[in-house]
Parts: structure tokens; sequence; C-alpha cells
């Protein structure tokens, strides 16, 4: 399993595109919808809209997962399929490594599913312990869990929305989620089975599609299990609104970024942002699985446009600032006789820090825009090698006489020989 992030490019026809690049009255559904628990969109569907035998199916979009490309795997009709709105080249070149089977495939079309099977928060209960197990046994009523402490748990009943179409993502094969998803590899294509080191939730992440024109769509965080469930645990970082709702955040989180312009020849990327579980935006976390939430962005919301896009994965690479090799994290290989913070390298045993990767993002210290392929000793900060080595070698007052090297990033003194190490990923080209 590689350290990347499984990402996804949403893809909409130019139908919808119309509305989601910036159509002022497309709204986000808040936590408040839940003080409306009677509240019916202005929207029916009846039952002479549902798609006749025969008639091709209104298409919401497509979602396309980014990952490693692949020699050959031409796509066929049936994967291109009808939409005629600007879409990304799949990375997998319209099929996985070992095709598409499924509902495991490079790519997901969201059309409009012949019955109506979203859902939407209803009523609010405040309950002990005991009874959370009996809430949550029927499988019939779609809940919301949020364990605030060991005697106090807050359910969010869910109840049917006829005006949307519901769909799942994540790693689970259960027969809830409606796109299998595994995490990809730098270098070389996908892991193709639900490795139980695998950051991507089992659940991730839903989106409801409008049933009815402009046909929007949009993402919220956590999906519901086989018992129609989500469950915030007591680690799991959520909160009171103002308004006193309840709001959270799954553990690696779902970012998604929207182009800005929309998605054209003058598109520029937007700014990531964190969804929580009820669909809010907000800014990312300080480290992925952080408890802390980011500051609630209230310009923005859930709606996906065309070209955003979506990340699912929070595994942070970490790195040997010895010898360069980069890992996901792990526990073993400690030496406590040499500190906490030493751990013997797998792969060529060297025995040096082990550190979490950073990039640094100030763009006015870096030479050139060259790939990051290095990274300073011992914080772990990202850089082209060009950058790397100048700041190594840059000798900066320390003390009253003293000259000392350090990280233009975090102000970190460099160690080791040459103060920076070249990142050696775990991958063909290596």
């Amino acid at each position: 399993m590689g350290w990347e992030a499984t990402k996804f490019f949403f893809s909409s026809p130019i139908l919808p595109r119309m509305v989601l690049e910036g159509n002022p009255d497309v709204g986000s559904p808040r936590t408040s919808d839940l003080q409306h628990p009677g509240s019916q969109g202005s929207c029916i569907l009846s039952s002479g809209e549902d798609v006749q035998p025969g008639e091709e199916p209104i298409k919401y979009g497509e979602l396309i997962v980014l990952g490693c490309c692949e020699e050959g795997g031409e796509e066929t009709e049936a994967q291109r399929g009808e939409v005629t709105g600007p879409r990304a080249h799949s990375c997998y070149n319209g099929c996985l490594s070992s095709g598409d089977k499924g509902r495991r495939r490079s790519r997901l079309a969201l059309n409009r599913r012949p019955h109506a099977n979203g859902v939407k928060p209803d009523v609010m209960h405040h309950i002990s312990t005991p009874l959370v197990s009996k809430a949550l046994s029927n499988r019939g009523q779609h809940s919301i869990s949020y364990t605030l402490s060991r005697s106090h748990s807050v359910i969010v009943e869910y109840t049917h929305d006829s005006d949307t179409d519901m769909f799942q993502i994540g790693r689970s094969t259960e027969n809830m989620i409606d796109f299998v998803v595994t995490d990809t590899s730098p270098g070389g294509g996908v892991a193709e089975g639900p490795s139980p080191q695998s950051t991507i939730s089992r659940y991730a992440c839903r989106i409801l599609c409008d049933r009815r024109p402009p046909y929007t769509a949009r993402i919220y965080a956590a999906g519901f299990d086989a018992s129609s469930n989500i469950f915030l645990g007591e680690r799991a970082a959520k909160w009171r609104t103002p308004d006193g709702l309840m709001d959270g955040l799954t553990t690696n989180g779902v970012l998604v970024m929207h182009p800005a312009g929309g998605f054209s020849e003058d598109s520029a990327p937007g700014v990531w942002r964190e969804i929580s579980v009820c669909g809010n935006v907000y800014t990312l976390r300080d480290s992925r699985s952080a408890q802390q939430r980011g500051k609630l962005v209230e310009n923005e919301s859930n709606v996906l446009q065309d070209g955003s896009l979506i990340d699912l994965c929070g595994q942070q690479p970490w790195v040997y600032v010895r010898c360069g090799h980069v890992h996901g994290y792990h526990g073993w290989g400690c030496r406590q006789e040499r500190g906490p913070q030493e751990r013997e390298c797998p792969l060529c045993r060297l025995v040096g820090p082990y550190v979490p990767l950073w990039l640094g993002q100030e763009a006015g210290l870096c030479l050139d825009p060259g790939p990051p392929s290095h990274a300073f000793a011992p914080c772990g900060h990202v850089c082209s090698e060009k950058t790397a080595r100048y700041w190594a070698q840059t000798p900066l007052p320390h003390g009253t006489h003293a000259f000392h090297a350090a990280c233009p990033f975090c102000g970190a003194w460099l160690t080791g020989e040459h103060g920076c190490v070249r990142l050696i990923f775990q991958g063909p080209l290596d």
C-alpha cells in the first residue's frame, strides 16, 4: 500500500454544469435543517417522472479516480458514456489494473435512480449509553450517533427524502456502498484489496443529488453502514453548533477542492477544504486526524462543481531522514536505547529519526518550481532539490559567534552530513 491519497475528479454533464458553476440559487443544507423536521422540498417527484423502460437515465455527473497512469487500456464506448461536458483523463486510462469489476472501477456515473433513496435530518435525541444499542438496532431508521461521553450520546434520526438520490463511497464491499475504492500507490496502480492498513474508511462519504433540475450534487463526510447508522466515537472530532445541533468530522477527513473560475482552459486551482458529516465547510485541521476542527467557511458550500477534486485518504508519508526511504506510518523498528525517535529502516537497516513529511508552503523561500524531491533533516519539510541544497549550505547566525544552517520553513537547525536527504519512494522509478 502506498502513501498516495485516493482522489476523485467530479465531472458533470453540460446541463448541470451551467448551474454548478456559480448559480446563486444553489444553496447548501446546514445542520439547521433539523429545526424543521416536517419541512419538505419545493419539488416533489411524481411517479410519472420516474425513468421508463428503455429510457436513458439522467446523469447527474461522474466520479473519476485519480491515481498512477498505466500503459494502454483504451476506453470503451460503455466507459465513455454519453457525458459531453469536460472531463479529466482517467489516470487508469479508463480501467483499473485488474479491470473494472462491478462496483470497483476507475469511474462511477451518478445516474438518477428509479426511486429516490435520499435521507435528511429529522429528530435529535439525547440518550444514555444503555439505550444506544437499542436505537442503533433499527435497520430501517437512518441515524447518526455522536458519543459525547460514556454516559451521554446524541442520536440524530434521518427520514426519507423523496427529492434526492444518495450514493455512498468507501472501502467496504457491502451492498450499501455504490463505489468501492482502494488506496492508490505512487508509480504503479491500485491496491486491489481492502487492506487492514488502509486509511480509506469503509464508509468514507456520501453524495446526495437533487432529482429535479438543476440536479445539484452535495457531498458529506461519512456514509451509512449496514445498519443504516453513522457512528462518531468518543475520540472523533465533534461539537455542538451555535444553534444547539451536532456536527463532526471523520478520522481521516473528506477534503474537497473546487477549481477557481470553473473547470475550463482559464481555470486555476482552488483551496482545499474539509467537509463535515453534516456538509458544512471548514478550513483544514493542523493535521489530518487532529481532534480540533478548522474554522467554519460560511461563504462556501459542499456543492460539487464540474472539476471538483475529492480526497478520501489521510495517510501521511513518513521518512527515515538518514536514508530517505519513505513509508506509511508504522510503530515498529524502535531503538529504545537510542531514544524514542530513533527507528531502524526496514529496507536498508540504517537507524535514525523517523518523522512525518510536510510540504514547505512558503513559495518565496523556494529557488525554483522543481518537484518536491528532497526533505530537510530532521524536521521533514519537503521542497525541490535546488531549494534544499541551497538552504542546507547557507549558514545562519546562531548565538553570538556561531553559524548554522536551518530549515527555512520552520527554523529547525539542520543535522546530518548534508542537512537534507533525497526522498526514495517505493515505486518502479526507484
